[in-house]
């Protein structure tokens, strides 16, 4: 069956049972939560389906404690999303850099032309 776990290991980068497919596992375990887990209805379903109750129980449970788990088509979607965002926000960095640059240099430039003309006057000689 798809629940069966042998190896008992974790998908490290998405939180699965080795060969376990999460929307079954969640279909799975919304129902027998929302039948009772210990309910003979559960137990039913879970014969109907080809998973021991007793391993749905330990991933529910495992579950539960692990609150960021997404299918990995998902994950994948979100780390592109990520990428991409992370690239535009590094231009976008650069840009802002560049554009403070050159505000500095305006500035400095418009300091040491007041510094001048308080030097040197507006540029028109006495005569």
């Amino acid at each position: 069956p798809w629940l069966n776990f042998l190896p008992r290991e974790f998908t490290p980068l998405y939180g699965l049972y080795q060969g376990m497919n999460l929307s079954d596992a969640i279909l799975a375990m919304g129902y027998c939560q929302g039948v009772g887990m210990d309910s003979t209805e559960a137990g039913q379903y879970c014969r109907a389906h080809g998973i021991e109750l007793g391993n749905l129980k330990e991933f529910s449970e495992w579950f539960r404690e692990h609150d960021q788990v997404v299918p990995a088509e998902q994950a994948h979607d979100l780390a592109r999303e990520l990428a991409a965002a992370n690239a535009c926000n590094k231009k976008l960095n650069s840009e802002v850099r560049r554009k403070d640059k050159a505000l500095a240099e305006t500035a400095a430039l418009l300091v040491l032309t007041k510094k001048a003309k308080a030097i040197w006057g507006n540029g028109e000689r006495e005569r």
